[in-house]
C-alpha cells in the first residue's frame, strides 16, 4: 500500500513538473525547449556563452534581451504559477536588472517580475492589489551561479534562492491580464528599454503550477565554476580627462560671476505657470533671450514662445514679447536664435497634431522684421526636430542643429546649404534606449553629440551618452555612455574663442539625480577632452542651459525653479569673464 502511494505521488510530481515553457539557450537561440510554441525573439546584441548546462544568454547591460509574445498560457489571474532561472551577475550594485518578467511600464502593463535590485538583493514582485514584493536575505555575488525561483500559491508569493525560502508575502486579487510579453534579461517597455541584465542567464522555466520544495530541490546543482567577471562590461567614451571630477559640493564657483533674473515667474500677474528652455544670443548690440511659456501644463498646445531684450549687457530686460504664438491646435515652445546674412532668426518647436510624444513635432522659424520691430513667421522649416542649440555652419556648407525628435529621442537637423527654410531630420542610433536632448561639438567632418541619458547602464553616477559622426552628421556610431557624470537634464556644449571646448550641465556624484548644481567643464585649448570644472550656480532646479560668447564674456541662460514640480521656473542669466575658465 505504501509503495503504491509513493508511486502515485511520484507520478503526480512528474506530471506537474512539466513547464509551460523553458528557454535553455542550448541551441544559441531562445527557442521553447518544451515545443509549446513559446519561442522568444532576441535583440541583435544577444550573445551565447557557456552556462550551467550547455549554452546560456549573455546580457551586456545595454540592449541585450529576449521577448516572448504574450499568450493565453501566460494568464495567471486565477492560477498558481512559478518562474525560475539560473543567474550569474557581473554587476550587482547600483542598477535594477531584470531576470524575467511580464511588464511594459510605459503602456501601464504590470504583472510580475524576478529582478536583481540596485542594492544587490534579489526580489520577486507581483501585481495583486498593487505591488506585493518578497526580497532576499542574501546578496548577489559577482561571477557566482545562483538559482532563483518565485512561487505564487493561492494568496501567497514566495521567493527561493538556491532552494532556500527567502520569505512569503500575502497577495490580493490579481489585476487585469495584459498583452505585455515575457521579457528575459531586460524590458523593451514599449520602446523605452530598461533594466538590462549584466551577466549570464540560463535555463529559464515558467510553470502553470506552484512548485513544491521537492521539485525545487531537484533543480539545484553544486560545484558550478565561478566566472571571471570582465572589468569593463559597457563600452565607455572618454569625455573627461582622468578620474571622475570632484563632488559637486567641492566645486569652486566661476570667479567674477554676475546673476540677473531675465523673467521672474509671476502667475498671479501674467497667468504663466510654466517656463523652460531659456536661450540667449547677441544681435547688433542687443542681447536677446527666448523661452517656452505656458499658462497650462508643460508640453501642451497652450504653450507659446516668448522673449525679451537687453541693451545693457544683460543687466536689465524688456517686458516679455511673443515670438511664436502657437495656434488653436498646436503650440510653440522653446527654441534658439541665429544671426545670418544680416537677418535674425528664431527657430523653435511646434507640436500638437500628429504622432509621437510631441505630436507632429516640427521646427518653426521666425525672422525679426527690423523695420517694424516685429517677428514674421516663415512657417515650418523641418519635420521631426526640436532645436536645442543655435545652428552652426559646417565646413561642407550645411548648417547643423542638435535636439530631439517627436518621440523624445536624440536627433539632429541638417540644412540644405544656406537655405534655412529646409532641414532634414536624422535620428541618432541610441539602441532603443531613452537618450535624448542632444548638444554637440563640431570639428571638421567630426561631430560629437552629447546626449541626456535617461537609460543609464552603469552603476554609480548617471553618465552622459555620446554618438559620433565622421561625415558631417549624416551617419552616426551607436550611442555609448561616457565617463562624464551628468544627471538627466539637457546639456549644452560649445567652443570658446580660446579654442577650449566646454560643457554646461547638471552634475552630481553618487546615485543622486539632483538639478541643484549647474556646472561648466572645460578643456585645454585644442583638446577634445574636458579637464577642469566650476560651479556656475547652486540652488533649486537649475537646468536646461544655453550659452553665447560676446565681449569677452560667456552668457549662460537657464531655468531656475522657485515653486515645486512641473518646471515652474523663472529665467535666469549668469555672466562671467572667459578669462575665468583657463584650464592650464
Amino acid at each position: 500500500m505504501h509503495r503504491l502511494a509513493l508511486v502515485v505521488a511520484l507520478s503526480a510530481v512528474s506530471i506537474w513538473a512539466a513547464p509551460l515553457a523553458r528557454w535553455s539557450f542550448d541551441s544559441g537561440s531562445p527557442v521553447d525547449a518544451m515545443k509549446n510554441g513559446h519561442d522568444g525573439e532576441a535583440t541583435a546584441a544577444v550573445k551565447s556563452v557557456d552556462g550551467v548546462d550547455g549554452k546560456a544568454f549573455l546580457g551586456n547591460g545595454v540592449s541585450a534581451r529576449i521577448e516572448v509574445p504574450d499568450h493565453p498560457d501566460f494568464d495567471f489571474r486565477a492560477k498558481d504559477f512559478s518562474v525560475c532561472a539560473w543567474v550569474n551577475s557581473y554587476q550587482n550594485r547600483g542598477l535594477q536588472q531584470m531576470v524575467v518578467g511580464k511588464n511594459a511600464y510605459a503602456a501601464n502593463q504590470r504583472e510580475w517580475g524576478l529582478i536583481l535590485e540596485s542594492d544587490g538583493r534579489f526580489c520577486f514582485y507581483v501585481r495583486r492589489d498593487g505591488w506585493q514584493t518578497v526580497t532576499s536575505r542574501v546578496w548577489a555575488e559577482a561571477g557566482v551561479w545562483t538559482h532563483l525561483a518565485a512561487v505564487v500559491r493561492g494568496d501567497e508569493s514566495e521567493l527561493f534562492v538556491d532552494g532556500v525560502s527567502m520569505g512569503k508575502v500575502k497577495t490580493g486579487k490579481p489585476e487585469a491580464d495584459t498583452t505585455a510579453p515575457i521579457s528575459i534579461g531586460g524590458l523593451g517597455n514599449g520602446g523605452r528599454p530598461m533594466q538590462h541584465w549584466q551577466g549570464v542567464i540560463d535555463d529559464v522555466r515558467l510553470y502553470g503550477h506552484a512548485l513544491s520544495k521537492v521539485e525545487l530541490a531537484a533543480m539545484q546543482k553544486q560545484g558550478l565554476p565561478k566566472h571571471d567577471v570582465p572589468e569593463v562590461i559597457v563600452e565607455t567614451y572618454r569625455l573627461w580627462d582622468g578620474e571622475l571630477p570632484p563632488a559637486e559640493v567641492d566645486l569652486p564657483f566661476v570667479p567674477g560671476t554676475r546673476y540677473v533674473t531675465i523673467k521672474k515667474r509671476e502667475p498671479e500677474k501674467d497667468g504663466y505657470k510654466w517656463l523652460h528652455g531659456v536661450a540667449v544670443a547677441p544681435y547688433k548690440g542687443t542681447l536677446f533671450a527666448t523661452w517656452g511659456e505656458n499658462k497650462g501644463a508643460e508640453n501642451t498646445v497652450t504653450e507659446i514662445n516668448r522673449g525679451s531684450r537687453s541693451r545693457d549687457g544683460g543687466l536689465t530686460w524688456s517686458t516679455p514679447e511673443t515670438i511664436g504664438p502657437g495656434g488653436e491646435e498646436e503650440g510653440n515652445s522653446h527654441g534658439v536664435f541665429l544671426a545670418h546674412k544680416g537677418q535674425f532668426w528664431s527657430f523653435m518647436a511646434r507640436f500638437g497634431k500628429g504622432e509621437g510624444q510631441f505630436p507632429g513635432l516640427c521646427m518653426d522659424a521666425y525672422i525679426l522684421d527690423e523695420a517694424t520691430d516685429t517677428w514674421q513667421a516663415k512657417g515650418v522649416v523641418g519635420k521631426g526636430i526640436w532645436p536645442l542649440k543655435a545652428p552652426q555652419r559646417m565646413a561642407d556648407g550645411n548648417w547643423f542643429v542638435p535636439g530631439c525628435d517627436e518621440n523624445w529621442r536624440a536627433a539632429v537637423g541638417i540644412s540644405k546649404g544656406d537655405d534655412l527654410t529646409e532641414w532634414e531630420a536624422i535620428k541618432l542610433p541610441v539602441n532603443n534606449l531613452v537618450q535624448t536632448e542632444a548638444t554637440a561639438w563640431i570639428d571638421g567632418p567630426e561631430v560629437v553629440a552629447i546626449l541626456r541619458n535617461q537609460s543609464p547602464q552603469q552603476s554609480g553616477p548617471i553618465r552622459a551618452a555620446v554618438c559620433v559622426s565622421k561625415d558631417y552628421g549624416r551617419t552616426w556610431s551607436p550611442s555609448v555612455e561616457s565617463n562624464f557624470p551628468m544627471v538627466t537634464s539637457k546639456p549644452f556644449a560649445g567652443v570658446l574663442s580660446t579654442g577650449q571646448r566646454y560643457l554646461i550641465s547638471n552634475v552630481c556624484r553618487g546615485n543622486s539625480n539632483s538639478r541643484n548644481c549647474l556646472a561648466i567643464a572645460v578643456g585645454k585649448p585644442g583638446e577634445k577632452t574636458l579637464s577642469r570644472m566650476w560651479r556656475i550656480d547652486a540652488g533649486r532646479g537649475l537646468s536646461y542651459p544655453d550659452a553665447c560668447e560676446a565681449d569677452g564674456k560667456l552668457y549662460v541662460a537657464y531655468s531656475w525653479t522657485e515653486a515645486s514640480g512641473g518646471n515652474q521656473n523663472s529665467a535666469k542669466l549668469a555672466t562671467f569673464p572667459i578669462a575665468s575658465l583657463a584650464a592650464d
